[in-house]
């Protein structure tokens, strides 16, 4: 996994597998490398543990409670949130609202971002599942690619609402929420992250359990997992049944 050149450690990422990593595997293996990337090895010393809060490596509460305290108020006085961190308040799962977040801080696991990592990937499977056309990158497979653009237009128009094409996770999530009133909000925050999180599924099950895209399909599972996201969380709106619901949802009517 690396090797010493002149008396330094080089990290040099060669991870071989056995079989092919799958699902929940590829964001456990990008947690991981985020995590040792930036470990620094010195020769001839015995690997520990030592604890960076205490001048004496060694772990104590008080020290625990300053660094939470000085964390706490840094954040407060640079105000350094990032303003779609609103996310977490969603309507909707946790698995769901943490794979968002991920395609907004240019984390989740595509092609891309594996090369980056010096995962081993086979030129075959660089192309995006969806339309086969372009190599797999996170801009590309939730918002360029043609077979995902008509998602979600589909999914605008079952809202009764138009929006421009932005083709990055921030811009397309700020501009989506912002298409109703303000009581609408939170409604269309989990229509957003309910379809980035259906084409990230569905991406998964061509990919690895060799599965069949269908727009129609994609669009009724959408539909179908707000439904129950929004019985789930007792989200209070106009009342519809669940034959409405799949049929439109006119935020302005």
């Amino acid at each position: 996994m690396g090797e010493w050149i002149e008396g330094e450690w080089k990290w040099k990422w060669k991870l071989l597998w056995i079989r092919e990593l799958m699902g929940r595997e590829l964001d456990q293996l990008e947690d991981l490398l985020s995590k040792i990337q930036n470990c620094c090895l010195v020769a001839g010393v015995k690997d520990g543990w030592r604890w960076k809060a205490s001048p004496n490596g060694l772990y104590s509460v008080n020290s625990a409670y300053k660094m939470m305290s000085c964390v706490a108020c840094s954040l407060s006085a640079s105000r350094q949130v990032e303003e779609w961190s609103f996310i977490w308040k969603a309507p909707a799962t946790y698995k769901a609202i943490t794979t968002a977040w991920k395609v907004l801080k240019g984390r989740v696991p595509t092609c891309d971002n594996l090369r980056k990592r010096q995962v081993i990937i086979q030129d075959s499977e660089e192309l995006c599942v969806f339309c086969k056309g372009a190599d797999e990158t996170i801009d590309h497979l939730f918002f360029e690619c043609q077979e995902t653009e008509e998602i979600w237009s589909h999914i605008l128009r079952w809202v009764g609402k138009q929006s421009a094409r932005h083709h990055k996770a921030k811009d397309h999530l700020l501009a989506f929420v912002n298409l109703g009133n303000k009581k609408d909000a939170s409604f269309l925050l989990g229509v957003w992250i309910c379809t980035i999180w259906c084409l990230w599924k569905g991406r998964n099950e061509c990919k690895f359990n060799q599965g069949t895209w269908s727009k129609e399909r994609m669009t009724a599972e959408i539909k179908i997992r707000l439904w129950g996201w929004r019985t789930a969380f007792k989200v209070s709106s106009s009342p519809l049944d669940f034959r409405r619901w799949i049929v439109a949802v006119n935020l302005d009517g």
